[in-house]
């Protein structure tokens, strides 16, 4: 049996910042911020025919460690999001980061240690900017860290967006109650 494979396509990868249009002779095309996670972006096509705008997952709630989402108008939209239907809905942020801390510091009070589980890329960052917020809103150390080599990795990407974003695999935690620890 014999498989016949063919050459690789030649392609040309460029850089494109937000907002900054790529034309080619058929359309222009330009990158949107989607606001899901570091670097995510929407796709503006246009072109003769008209507007299309694609977009995989956007969020339209406030992140602590990617840039807002940006919405345009388009003659069609093409969307492949995770969570579209409406019997998605999700609790305010506000509710959610309560929650979060709220677990946190009650697991510390009875001298335990937290944890929380995120996926390594997006969420582990917006957790670990959460905790890194509210200790330097409450001056309680509650410290962060994650567990594999990727997610540290992927956290040096989200450092110069992030500076408040812990980035170290190893951790000591501070009770806030214990004034003795240096």
């Amino acid at each position: 049996m014999s498989v016949w494979k063919s050459p690789p396509a030649k392609a040309t990868i460029i850089e494109l910042p937000y907002w900054q249009p790529d034309e080619t002779e058929q359309a222009k095309i330009t990158l949107i911020p989607a606001g899901h996670i570091l670097g995510s972006a929407q796709v503006l096509v246009e072109s003769d025919v008209g507007r299309l705008l694609y977009t995989g997952d956007s969020k339209r709630r406030e992140s602590l460690t990617c840039c807002e989402a940006s919405y345009l108008k388009a003659d069609t939209l093409v969307m492949e999001c995770t969570f579209s239907l409406p019997r998605h809905a999700f609790p305010l942020v506000e509710e959610t980061r309560a929650k979060i801390l709220g677990l946190c510091m009650e697991a510390l009070a009875g001298s335990q240690t937290p944890v929380l589980l995120a996926y390594s890329f997006g969420k582990s960052q917006e957790l670990m900017a959460i905790l890194s917020q509210e200790s330097t809103e409450t001056n309680q150390p509650i410290a962060a860290a994650d567990s594999s080599a990727v997610t540290s990795q992927l956290n040096q990407a989200y450092t110069p967006t992030s500076p408040k974003l812990i980035t170290t695999t190893t951790v000591i935690v501070q009770k806030p109650w214990d004034a003795s620890a240096g």
